[in-house]
């Protein structure tokens, strides 16, 4: 079970068509594996997440604005007992290091954007 947050903003972008294409592609690839996958926008996502560890039933993975308080309460695997080494170089240090509490890496990069500073 993954939960994602919504990056669209209309049917035509919007992030469950990625996610419901790259489950497609990895279900095919993974005969044995389903994936379950619910997607809520930004506004919504950390709150849901909460409830549903609240519940007992956490997913496996989340793409949350905030995770420090589960690391804190040891609810998370280390980004290192899921990735190789070389994986995890791939990363690049100014990302994988916002993933880190108390220099331990739980969170993974999954998109970045960089906001444009105008000036005139």
């Amino acid at each position: 079970r993954l939960v994602a947050a919504e990056y669209g903003d209309s049917a035509g972008n919007s992030s469950k068509k990625y996610w419901d294409e790259l489950v497609e592609k990895y279900e095919a690839d993974h005969p044995d594996v389903r994936v379950q996958v619910s997607v809520y926008s930004w506004n919504d996502v950390d709150r849901k997440v909460k409830e549903m560890v609240a519940a007992g039933k956490a997913p496996d993975m989340a793409q949350i604005g905030s995770y420090a308080e589960y690391a804190a309460r040891n609810q998370l695997y280390e980004t290192g007992q899921l990735l190789s080494i070389p994986v995890q170089a791939d990363f690049l240090p100014q990302l994988s290091d916002a993933g880190k509490v108390r220099r331990v890496a739980y969170g993974m990069p999954f998109a970045a954007s960089t906001r444009v500073l105008f000036y005139n």
